[in-house]
């Protein structure tokens, strides 16, 4: 998102932690303005958004997506109290829009594609810190008439995605002609590639979406069959695939996939990159930039 930002003449700021690791980002810091602190600290986060003056407010922090990230109070105050107190700053200082990345995981399991009219059934610490975040977000821009929405991502996936997630790891085990091993062939997911995402939310800032909650997704629902046999697809031959070796999460389900109406009539916006596409194009950038998977 910095990365489409800059390229579009926007001046991007952002707040890092103190001890951020950088490497999403090494190459373009130096086109940054980067803020060091913490968005729990409510007198620093105010003294710098008055001095940044933001006209577009892209809250993206998160805790807990993550197995082995399960301290529940960091959870709670890393995606819901830093929402409290960012936008509580925003507000005083004014902007444009304030866009928050709330999570697919809030709706639990349906049976049907997750509409945002659906009821909230969070099956995790994580999930519910998130839920509660987008439901403040979505009563303060309505209640307060503020420009503040929800983008509701489901999985999103491409070049600089997190080491450990399922695209990078099955694409990093096939490069050093490891098998690619998977939890059950039928968990579902609905992925959505990081360039068609970062338009959604371009294209939220000068929509007129406040107080919405909006599901960014590709409407297209992907088992992990369909999984490994679009990589066999993609590299022309049969990919070993041993099945059942990995522990789902416990949420995972046969049934996961955006409604996205929702974002067809308000943000004009729909996914364009299919999965196939997405998974040669991410796989074509793991070539070159396998050093950040193996360090």
């Amino acid at each position: 998102l910095a990365r489409r930002l800059l390229s579009r003449g926007y001046a991007v700021h952002t707040i890092l932690r103190e001890k951020s690791n950088l490497w999403r980002i090494a190459d373009i810091v130096p086109k940054l303005k980067i803020h060091r602190g913490d968005l729990l600290d409510s007198s620093w986060l105010l003294k710098t958004l008055q001095a940044v003056k933001p006209h577009y407010i892209f809250h993206l922090a998160q805790y807990g997506g993550y197995p082995f990230q399960k301290d529940t109070e960091k959870i709670w105050q890393t995606n819901f109290l830093t929402t409290i107190r960012l936008l509580s700053a925003a507000e005083k200082v004014g902007f444009k829009k304030f866009i928050y990345a709330g999570s697919s995981s809030e709706y639990g399991r349906k049976n049907k594609p997750m509409s945002e009219k659906d009821m909230l059934e969070p099956e995790s610490d994580y999930a519910s810190s998130k839920a509660s975040a987008s439901l403040y977000c979505e009563h303060v821009g309505r209640d307060k008439k503020l420009p503040v929405t929800v983008l509701r991502l489901f999985s999103v996936y491409g070049p600089l995605e997190e080491p450990g997630r399922l695209i990078p790891t099955i694409l990093l085990r096939y490069l050093n002609n490891e098998k690619v091993e998977l939890a059950s062939p039928k968990i579902a997911r609905d992925f959505v590639h990081i360039d068609d995402v970062c338009e959604a939310f371009i294209k939220t800032a000068s929509a007129k979406t406040d107080g919405k909650i909006i599901n960014v997704g590709s409407g297209t629902q992907t088992t992990l069959k369909e999984v490994a046999d679009t990589l066999s697809a993609v590299v022309g031959k049969n990919v070993p695939v041993v099945w059942d070796k990995t522990k789902g999460r416990s949420f995972e389900t046969t049934k996961w996939v955006a409604d996205t109406k929702y974002a067809k009539k308000l943000l004009k916006w729909k996914s364009i990159i299919d999965f196939k596409t997405g998974l040669r194009n991410t796989l074509s950038w793991m070539k070159i930039n396998k050093k950040f998977y193996e360090n």
